[in-house]
């Protein structure tokens, strides 16, 4: 039987250490995708508030997608907590960490944005401004995850 070749022997071994070593990075770009605001969830109805044309069943429809995605959004958030703790610093637990804190675009300051805009007596031009100030955050929130799944596959 012919020996193998140390030098493809080492390349396999580097990059299956390589992936081992990058586990808990790769599991928070997986889990941030759940994080991710989509053009089908709750920025639907944002949007329509946005452009000043939110009604009562638009109102209803957001409440009910934020009440729906609770779960597993506070679900994603304990993990990536936890996965952003176990990789104690650099620039993908700083990442993570502005996902889930940032004063602007962390998720939960999203989501609370959210439930105020929905809990506060608004007039329609307050609504539409608002809504356009989430919409730019959640814009900008999806920007960080992107950012965080670059720095983690693209290095």
């Amino acid at each position: 039987m012919p020996e193998p070749d140390k030098a493809e022997v080492n390349a396999l071994l580097k990059f299956v250490m390589g992936l081992w070593a990058t586990r808990d990075e790769r599991g928070a770009a997986k889990q941030s995708g759940r994080l991710r605001f989509w053009k089908d969830g709750v920025l639907e109805q944002l949007r329509v508030f946005a452009d000043g044309k939110g009604t009562s069943q638009t109102y209803k429809s957001l409440r009910s997608k934020l009440r729906n995605s609770a779960d597993e959004a506070t679900a994603a958030i304990v993990l990536l907590k936890k996965l952003r703790n176990k990789l104690g610093g650099g620039a993908i637990a700083r990442a993570i960490d502005d996902v889930l804190n940032h004063e602007d675009f962390g998720k939960q300051n999203i989501r609370n944005e959210i439930k105020l805009f929905l809990n506060e007596e608004l007039t329609n031009e307050e609504q539409q401004y608002r809504a356009g100030q989430i919409c730019d955050h959640i814009e900008r929130l999806n920007l960080s995850l992107d950012r965080l799944h670059r720095l983690v596959y693209d290095e």
